[in-house]
């Protein structure tokens, strides 16, 4: 199978980044290492963990040999069953294996996740436990780093692997889109999307995990409204105008400031269509543009918005600084 993803290889001493302010988004394994070589006995993909121990979800099983086949597949099994979150993933999915940077080098820890199992000691019989940076999103470099010597390890199964390259899509959405500060909500979804839950399950846990239900088949309708306060601006779907205006004021009713969702800000529209539209919102004050993708434009609005308010406050700016759908620029 054709690779498409980009590979460099180079030679860092671990010292490179004790300069800078400060590590990127990792992707962490369960690492068992030999407590007098300190060579790796077994590792796991934290996020496949704590799925069947933690929440006690069972996984898919793969004899694959191809890593990125495994991926793929995965990938192609998210557009049939989920399209409302392939969606909102695609780009993030693209991103990821556009920067891909295998390096000879230990990543240091980024300290960005809240993990409350690790694997029973007695499953380590040789050595110990240790949480290890596998991957290092570094978003002010553009670049994946991928532990080079770890990921070519026979150690780690092919599919540990495939999900690892999954949850820096996921945990690069929840960071931009919802602005996630760790990596908890990323991982349950990684291993929720390697589960063999039903559809309907998964669908269920995810409303759980991100606060509001993906779209259905049947639900065709959807509105927006917005907290003119933080411009903040919430979604709901449902099969008629009038339960997806209904959802919505519920939803943003549920906000701390209730008194600034304003029925004069909801905006409804249909989905007639499949077509992908995108559009950008462009914070000026900040320099910076965030895309968004949709079935049509008050969709596509609507996640470049997303996209931008959580971006901005990553970036410490002000959510204001994001324009209003009719100044967006859309195709």
């Amino acid at each position: 199978m054709k690779k498409f993803i980009f590979i460099i290889l180079i030679s860092l001493n671990q010292n490179t980044w004790a300069g800078g302010d400060f590590v990127g988004n990792g992707g962490v394994i369960w690492a068992c290492t030999d407590k007098n070589s300190s060579s790796l006995i077994n590792g796991i993909l934290t996020d496949l963990f704590e799925a069947k121990e933690q929440f006690g979800w069972p996984l898919i099983t793969s004899d694959e040999t191809d890593i990125f086949k495994i991926y793929s597949d995965r990938k192609d099994w998210l557009k049939n069953n989920l399209p409302e979150l392939f969606r909102s993933l695609e780009s993030k999915f693209q991103y990821v294996e556009s920067h891909l940077v295998y390096v000879n080098a230990e990543l240091l820890p980024t300290n960005d996740y809240n993990n409350a199992i690790k694997p029973l000691a007695s499953t380590c019989l040789f050595g110990n436990w240790n949480a290890v940076n596998i991957a290092n999103f570094r978003e002010e470099d553009q670049r994946v780093l991928i532990n080079n010597e770890l990921w070519n390890s026979s150690k780690i199964s092919n599919l540990n692997k495939a999900a690892l390259l999954f949850h820096e899509s996921v945990y690069y959405w929840m960071r931009t889109y919802f602005g996630s500060n760790n990596s908890d909500k990323a991982r349950k979804i990684t291993g929720l999307l390697f589960s063999n839950l039903t559809i309907n399950d998964i669908r269920s846990e995810l409303q759980k995990i991100i606060g509001y239900s993906m779209p259905q088949a049947d639900e065709n309708f959807l509105c927006t409204m917005k907290n003119t306060k933080r411009n903040q601006i919430y979604i709901a779907f449902s099969n008629s105008s009038q339960s997806a205006s209904i959802n919505v004021r519920l939803r943003c009713q549920d906000d701390p400031d209730q008194n600034w969702c304003t029925k004069s800000t909801m905006v409804c529209d249909q989905i007639m269509t499949q077509q992908k539209k995108e559009c950008v919102s462009e914070n000026a004050s900040l320099g910076r543009i965030y895309i968004g993708k949709g079935r049509n434009n008050l969709e596509a609005q609507f996640n470049a918005h997303m996209s931008c308010f959580f971006g901005t406050l990553a970036l410490k700016g002000n959510p204001q600084d994001c324009p209003d759908f009719d100044f967006m620029e859309c195709n």
